[in-house]
């Protein structure tokens, strides 16, 4: 049977809607008029719309003052907002219908509605709610599934597109056996890492290293590209598990007795902020767990490029400031500078 619709609330709520611009409108002339403001010119309800601001005497007005009055209309425009809006809550209570919000049938399980308990009458509701929920999540899980295997930057030399790290062998029960290379870029000794840098630092001369072990065996690469940025690198063997940016006059150290490292606080600049995170970027693309030296050669390159951040125009739109920011974006592949918003 066809659900009836109540037609007095309708009426009643876009009456109140009505009566409750016309109040608004008013609302707003008496405080753009301030103490001038004149009643007479109030909606009335010749127009749909009912103020009591009329009723207020000649005499009265002389009697008060200006400002008392001004103070008597806006109270009385405010009460008759106020018991409106109460009317149109009214009437779209009246027009909720309970069958518009369970529109899912779960069963048998729709008798537990019926508990004649007032605490569990809303069970079946809060049941639907949460199975939409779930659902709807179900939903979001797949989708970024489906975009995080085809990532291809991740920290390991596993790729779900590609199997040639796999191999496949027979148990002794038939079952397929998967063996995956275990990543070895971390197994690498102090001196072999110091070879690396002094390496980088022949090949680099406009960039100057310095080695430091505040974390045991840990490496950390104090690095300054000229007169331009200072940079932080953590290592962990070949591989770099950490990079920090900041511009050339900025210090990473910590003034205190132990003269830590700050390798967390950001830069207060937007522009070696950026830099900073296509840094990490560019960490993940260059990773590579079967070659880490040639990874961390790789990215000290890349990282090289920035020597010329305020110098070099966009190769895009060829200017060099972009919302007054240099290009601060750095193509993996041929190193060209672009902006943000450039970028291929």
């Amino acid at each position: 049977m066809a659900d009836t619709i109540n037609t007095e609330a309708i009426s009643g709520g876009l009456k109140a809607v009505k009566i409750i611009r016309c109040l608004v409108r008013d609302l707003f002339e008496l405080l753009s008029d301030g103490t001038n403001f004149n009643s007479s010119s109030l909606s009335n309800s010749e127009n749909g719309c009912i103020s009591s601001l009329n009723a207020v005497g000649g005499g009265n007005a002389v009697a008060e003052s200006k400002e008392d009055q001004f103070v008597s209309n806006l109270q009385t425009i405010i009460a008759s907002l106020n018991s409106r809006i109460r009317e149109l809550e009214s009437s779209c209570t009246l027009l909720a219908h309970s069958s518009s919000q369970i529109s899912l049938n779960l069963g048998n399980s729709a008798l537990l509605g019926q508990d004649p308990a007032f605490e569990r009458s809303l069970i079946y509701s809060s049941m639907i709610t949460s199975y939409r929920w779930c659902d709807k999540m179900l939903e979001y899980a797949t989708h970024a599934n489906t975009i995080l295997s085809q990532n291809s930057l991740k920290r390991s030399h596993f790729n779900s597109l590609t199997n040639a790290t796999l191999a496949m062998n027979r148990s002794q029960f038939g079952q397929p056996v998967i063996y995956r290379r275990k990543t070895m870029g971390h197994n690498y000794s102090a001196p072999q890492v110091d070879t690396l840098c002094h390496l980088f630092q022949r090949h680099f001369p406009d960039m100057t290293l310095e080695i430091v072990r505040p974390f045991g065996a840990n490496a950390v690469l104090k690095i300054t590209l000229e007169r331009v940025l200072k940079a932080v690198i953590v290592l962990r063997g070949f591989i770099i598990e950490w990079i920090m940016v900041k511009a050339y006059h900025e210090e990473f150290e910590v003034e205190n007795k132990y003269n830590h490292i700050d390798i967390w606080s950001e830069s207060r600049y937007e522009v070696f902020r950026k830099v900073t995170n296509h840094a990490n970027a560019a960490m993940l693309h260059f990773y590579s767990p079967l070659h880490p030296d040639l990874a961390v050669r790789s990215f000290f390159q890349w990282l090289h490029s920035y020597s010329s951040l305020f110098s070099k125009p966009c190769r895009k739109c060829e200017c060099r400031l972009q919302d007054n920011l240099p290009p601060t974006w750095r193509d993996v592949r041929n190193l060209e500078a672009y902006h943000e918003l450039c970028r291929p």
